[in-house]
């Protein structure tokens, strides 16, 4: 592993893509195995191996490294140098939990794919950030309330209708929110 680590960015081959998620991580060795979707294969995970401590699901990365083949997990890209790419602001909305554009990036991720949730995310920052310059026009932090607001009303909706679907008794309707209410508290 020594000698690979001498090697310079132009010896080695470059993956770059976003972090999906980070499948094993041990804090005492740094040996991490990631899925990856790279920006050459988006639709596709790749296994990432990389002895790191520091890398999170949502970090655009560019890793330098060699595909090697494990008997059991197949084909791996064994990366020996790891660059995080900077902002990574429209990806981090959707790995945060309390976010005011969190519930609309989800909603895209769910309807088409991440890497579209992305983008729309990443468009609406840039449409929010010129108005403020170009326009001057305050930041409307309501508007985005509202339609989180609409997002959870639709959301009881199908829960409502999904329920009359079930045609539950009330006394099932009952012992199924008593479990509910102990389970949020």
């Amino acid at each position: 592993m020594q000698a690979l680590d001498r090697q310079t960015s132009a010896e080695l081959e470059k993956l770059s893509g976003i972090v999906k998620r980070v499948t094993f991580h041990s804090a005492e060795t740094g040996y991490t195995v990631l899925k990856v979707n790279s920006f050459q294969r988006p639709h596709e995970e790749t296994a990432v191996i990389v002895h790191q401590s520091k890398v999170f699901a949502g970090a655009t990365v560019d890793f330098y490294g060699e595909w090697t083949t494990h008997p059991s997990y197949g084909l791996q890209f064994k990366a020996s140098r790891v660059i995080e790419r900077k902002p990574a602001t429209a990806n981090a909305i959707g790995n945060q939990k309390v976010h005011e554009l969190t519930p609309f990036f989800r909603r895209i991720a769910f309807k088409k794919e991440r890497i579209a949730a992305i983008t729309a995310t990443a468009r609406k920052l840039a449409v929010i950030v010129w108005n403020l310059v170009i326009k001057a026009e305050p930041y409307k932090k309501s508007e985005i309330k509202e339609t989180s607001e609409k997002s959870r009303r639709a959301g009881l909706r199908q829960v409502e209708k999904r329920l009359r679907a079930l045609q539950l008794s009330q006394g099932e309707l009952e012992k199924i929110f008593s479990r509910a209410a102990i389970i949020a508290n």
